[in-house]
């Protein structure tokens, strides 16, 4: 008895080998025939469920920046960088970006790209843009009628382009019409104080509306008259001649046109998102960082006195780190930016500084730059984020 269970165990049926040989076969034809898909182009941003790996958003940020490269070629093609269009094109990536970074949860992001998108392929196919009003987005609310009210009185009153030049104030208008979404959005998360930031932004903007219409109801400039010959009281080729004694030439005082250059931006109270205010500051910095591409910069972050030091350290290193991923989106090369975080800054109370503006001047990151020329800088303080 003992043999057979043993010959048994040791010997399977024919039928079991023939069934072990089959499924060996079928497993050796499905690896010569598995083919593993090459990854599809971006067409948008990944669902907000998926945004929790560094390759998704690693995926995410490249599709934006494929976007402003878009509207890179359209300038390069020769649409002025203050056309309508381009404009808007270019605050709603602005706005959808910024919300990225901010781990926005809702739809807003996906809902922004695709303004953009659609205002750059009708701009691909050689049209213009829709001057209608801008659609309120799901996740938005309508506030501010008296700029939504400005906005479309100041559309009657003024053309948005001309001969195919853009209009005076057309950027501007573009810009403020993006931010109402903005405040509508930022309302709609927090309330009113979260919108703060948002809402001093889209008025920023309607001053620069209100400035460039200013500068075109200007009239030209005249051109000088001519010069007008000394009468004589002797008859006509009878006066003797006389040489004027010249002037010493005097060399005209040199024109000092430098562009003031920021060396740091501003940050709201627990957060590492980039404010709005802050857009045209780091603009600035991408523009002086292309024009001299010898000149590499660190960025240092930093964050108030309160909170302890594990929370500080992570604010700090995030917003250095968020001025870094935003400017290597409009442009600039990667190995040109380092960022590192400096925790907790203290900001001594001056006279007539209050220990509310110290803590908000202390929420930044600061710009060290290498090898840049010799250019006039600034501590600037326009996009300073209020206490909470």
């Amino acid at each position: 008895m003992f043999r057979r269970t043993t010959r048994l165990i040791a010997r399977p049926r024919r039928s079991a080998r023939l069934l072990l040989a089959a499924a060996a076969l079928s497993l050796a034809a499905c690896a010569q025939t598995t083919v593993i898909p090459e990854p599809l182009p971006p067409d948008g941003v990944n669902k907000v469920r998926d945004r929790i790996s560094d390759q998704a958003i690693a995926a995410d940020r490249a599709y934006i920046q494929s976007l402003r490269a878009r509207l890179k070629k359209l300038n390069d093609a020769g649409r002025p960088l203050a056309d309508y269009s381009l404009c808007k094109a270019g605050a709603w990536i602005d706005f959808a970006f910024s919300e990225y970074t901010d781990n926005d949860r809702g739809g807003i992001v996906e809902q922004a790209l695709l303004q953009a998108r659609s205002l750059i392929e009708t701009m691909e196919a050689g049209g213009g843009g829709d001057y209608s009003e801008t659609p309120v987005l799901a996740d938005s609310l309508r506030l501010r009628e008296d700029l939504w009210r400005f906005v479309a009185e100041t559309k009657a009153a003024n053309p948005i382009a001309t001969d195919g030049k853009p209009g005076c104030a057309a950027c501007a208008l573009a810009k403020l019409e993006v931010q109402l979404i903005w405040i509508g959005n930022e309302y709609k998360d927090l309330g009113w104080r979260h919108a703060d930031s948002a809402i001093r932004a889209a008025e920023r903007y309607r001053n620069d509306v209100d400035a460039a219409a200013a500068r075109c109801a200007l009239p030209p400039t005249p051109p000088p008259a001519p010069p007008v010959e000394a009468a004589h009281d002797c008859p006509p080729l009878r006066c003797p001649t006389v040489t004027e004694p010249k002037a010493p030439l005097v060399p005209e005082p040199a024109v000092h046109n430098a562009v003031k250059v920021p060396i740091l931006v501003h940050f709201a109270f627990g957060k590492t998102a980039i404010a709005p205010e802050s857009m045209s500051i780091l603009a600035t910095i991408a523009q002086v960082l292309q024009a001299h591409p010898q000149t590499t910069l660190s960025l240092v972050g930093h964050a108030d006195t309160r909170g302890n030091a594990k929370q500080n350290a992570r604010l700090a290193s995030g917003r250095a780190e968020a001025v870094r991923a935003h400017l290597i989106a409009l442009g600039i090369a990667a190995a040109r930016l380092s960022a590192h975080g400096a925790g907790a800054l203290h900001v001594p109370t001056d006279a007539g500084l209050s220990q509310r503006e110290a803590y908000a001047r202390a929420r930044r990151v600061d710009f060290v730059f290498d090898h840049l020329p010799d250019l006039e800088t600034e501590q600037q303080l326009r996009d300073l984020q209020a206490d909470r």
